[in-house]
This record gives C-alpha cells, sequence and structure tokens, in this order.
C-alpha cells in the first residue's frame, strides 16, 4: 500500500510539473510574437539621425588655393628681393585662418574677396621685386656664360665675349629703361618717352624677361651645333615651332653667329651674312614683326654731335623697322665686310673707319641681300632675333 501510495504521489507529481512547464513555454511563446522585434521582422534599431557638416563649393575652395600660392609666390619675389613683406606676410596667415574657417559659400566668398584686394595690393612691389632678381640673374649668367664663349680676332688676338646683348647694354640695359621710367608702355610698344611707371608696364617687363631668358637659352644652343650657317638650324625650328611660324615666312637672326636664315612654310629660303649692333649699342634680341617699310628712306641722327650716336645723315635704300624706336634691317653700302666678328672692333676691307666695328644696333646687310630681304618681308613678317 505505502508502495502503491508513493507510485500515485509520483504521477500526480509529474502531471503537475508537465502542466506549469507547459504553461509556461506557452508564455514565452506569447511574449516572444508581441516583442517590437518580431513585429517589425527582427529589423535593427534605426541608426540616430545627425545634421551633415557644411562643404564649401569645390569651384570656390579651388580659388582659394590658387589665390594663396600666388600670395605666397610674391612673398617669395619680395624676401628675394630683401624687401620688406612683414605685412603682407600678416594679410596672407590672416587670410588663410580665414578661408579655413569658413563654414559656407558666402563666409568663404568673404574671405576670398578681401584676399584677392591684398593680392591687388601686392602686386605691384611683387612685380618690382621679381623683375630686380630675374635681371640680376640674367646679367650673372650673361657675364659667366661671355667668359667661356667668345669671339677671338685673328689678327689682334683680343677675345670678346658673346651674348653682350643680353647684358648691362643689351636686354638688362632695356628693363633698367623700364624700371626708372625712361620708357613709357602704349597698347603693348614701348616708346622711349619718360613716364611713370605703371601696372601694366610691370607687367609688360616680365613678359620682356621671359622672352629675354628664353632666346638666351637658344643662343647658347645653337653655340654648340657645328651646321654650316647657310643650313637649316635646329634652334630656328624650335623657335619657330615654339611661336606657331611654321607655315609663314620668318626671318632668322643668329647674334653669336652674325648671320641671318629666312624661312617659308619651314623650309629654308635663304641665308646671308649680316652686322649687328657693338657692344656699347647691341641689337635688340627677341620675338619682333615688321612695322615699317620704306624704299628709299634717309636716317638722320637725334644724338647731339660728337655722341657716340652720332653719325651724319645717311640715304639709305632699303629700310625695315622691327622694333621701336629705331631697330631696322638695312643696307649698309659703306661696309664690306659682314658675318662672324663684324660686330666687334675690326678693319673693314673697305678702309672705311665707320664700317670697323658694329652697328648703332640695326641689322646691316649688303645693299643686294637687303633688296632680297624687302621684297621677302611683309608688314607683320615674324623677325626672330636671339
Amino acid at each position: 500500500m505505502i508502495w502503491k501510495k508513493m507510485q500515485m504521489n509520483g504521477r500526480k507529481h509529474t502531471r503537475r510539473a508537465a502542466l506549469v512547464g507547459g504553461i509556461h513555454l506557452s508564455l514565452l511563446a506569447l511574449l516572444s510574437a508581441c516583442s517590437p522585434e518580431r513585429a517589425q521582422g527582427n529589423q535593427p534599431p534605426s541608426e540616430t539621425k545627425t545634421t551633415p557638416t557644411p562643404t564649401i563649393s569645390p569651384g570656390l575652395t579651388k580659388q582659394g588655393e590658387e589665390q594663396l600660392a600666388l600670395f605666397q609666390k610674391r612673398l617669395e619675389w619680395l624676401t628675394k628681393a630683401k624687401k620688406d613683406n612683414s605685412t603682407y606676410k600678416q594679410q596672407y596667415e590672416a587670410d588663410r585662418q580665414a578661408l579655413q574657417s569658413a563654414k559656407t559659400d558666402s563666409a568663404y566668398q568673404k574671405a576670398l574677396n578681401i584676399l584677392k584686394k591684398h593680392l591687388d595690393d601686392c602686386e605691384m612691389p611683387a612685380l618690382q621685386a621679381e623683375i630686380i632678381v630675374r635681371r640680376d640673374q640674367l646679367q650673372q649668367e650673361v657675364e659667366q656664360w661671355g667668359k667661356e664663349n667668345y669671339y677671338q680676332n685673328p689678327s689682334s688676338g683680343i677675345k670678346y665675349a658673346l651674348g653682350f646683348e643680353y647684358g648691362v647694354e643689351g636686354a638688362v640695359w632695356q628693363i633698367n629703361q623700364g624700371l626708372e621710367g625712361n620708357k613709357t608702355l602704349q597698347d603693348g610698344i614701348w616708346y622711349f618717352v619718360q613716364g611713370e611707371v605703371t601696372l601694366e608696364a610691370y607687367r609688360q617687363m616680365v613678359k620682356d624677361l621671359d622672352m629675354y631668358e628664353l632666346h638666351f637659352q637658344y643662343m647658347k644652343q645653337n653655340r654648340k651645333d657645328t651646321t654650316p650657317y647657310d643650313q637649316p638650324h635646329e634652334v630656328d625650328l624650335q623657335m619657330m615651332k615654339r611661336y606657331g611660324k611654321m607655315n609663314e615666312r620668318v626671318i632668322v637672326v643668329s647674334l653669336a653667329e652674325q648671320v641671318m636664315r629666312a624661312y617659308e612654310n619651314g623650309v629654308l629660303k635663304k641665308a646671308m651674312y649680316t652686322t649687328t649692333g657693338r657692344p656699347e649699342f647691341p641689337a635688340v634680341p627677341g620675338k619682333w614683326h615688321v612695322l615699317t617699310k620704306k624704299s628709299p628712306d634717309l636716317f638722320t641722327s637725334s644724338a647731339p654731335p660728337g655722341s657716340p650716336m652720332a653719325y651724319p645723315p645717311t640715304h639709305l635704300n632699303y629700310t625695315v623697322r622691327y622694333c621701336y624706336p629705331e631697330y631696322y634691317l638695312h643696307d649698309s653700302d659703306w661696309r664690306l665686310d659682314y658675318g662672324p666678328g663684324t660686330q666687334f672692333p675690326h678693319v673693314d676691307s673697305s678702309g672705311n673707319e665707320s664700317a670697323s666695328t658694329g652697328s648703332h644696333g640695326c641689322i646691316n646687310f649688303p645693299v643686294a641681300e637687303m633688296s632680297w630681304i624687302y621684297e621677302f618681308t611683309d608688314i607683320n613678317t615674324c623677325i626672330l632675333v636671339y
């Protein structure tokens, strides 16, 4: 009996445990079905939304970067020229910080406008500094090159430095005249009339330095070329390509060679010897074009009597002006000798003392050769002198 009672009690406990367990599972299922995750398909909680940080338009930031780089470059020129640039440095730093701090396009544009104003204020002194530094560098380079590259007179043995056309009496002198206000810029042309040195004049002097430096490099490169003078030279072709003149007529004058080569559509048409300016009055190197033509013509000197620049009234058969005020290609029937070394002191075969050195800056030819040049050129024909 005791065993049966115990057996019956065990069965009761088993049924009770099963009933409780079933109720517990049912409650868990019900709670699970009612949970938010179940209702939303077990999706993760949504992320908290944040307000995006304002950005500046790429076009504006590019302008800011370019303007700051330009400002920094101008500060460097002032430093190289040993000019006081402390105020401009403070402005640069303030402008840089203002651009970095701007949170909207309008704020950035406002800071950019102030930066541009500061750039305008420092442009003229920075250009002047750049011109002075580059002028001095060109002069030093010309002097050094001339020590190693020279013409030696076969009779006297005297050595004359080449490249003087870019030195203190040549390109450097031209730059100095602009800096000192002894020539003024009108419609892109220099006139030897005293006046105020304007912003446009400074900008043009920088362009002139670009040209002088480039043509001096061409002279140095051509000096190593052993091609005969009456054959096309690589430097000539490089220059014509650079200036986009391969499909027209071009006059090229090599100062170190004392040679003129005429090209048409990149093809050499004629080569001839010439005599250019003496060291005191060099021919002006650069990219030019025919300004005026006249046949015949009369040259009269504007220099006072006794001046090294003075000469008697001279009748010429053909004149082609290529640079103001008085730089011409023209015939010179008082000479017999042309070519290498004739720009320096020498004894001309004519015995004429006035032909015993280079010109006053013009480019001279025998009459017959100048006649050919006169017919070959038109107004605006390109003339490259290096």
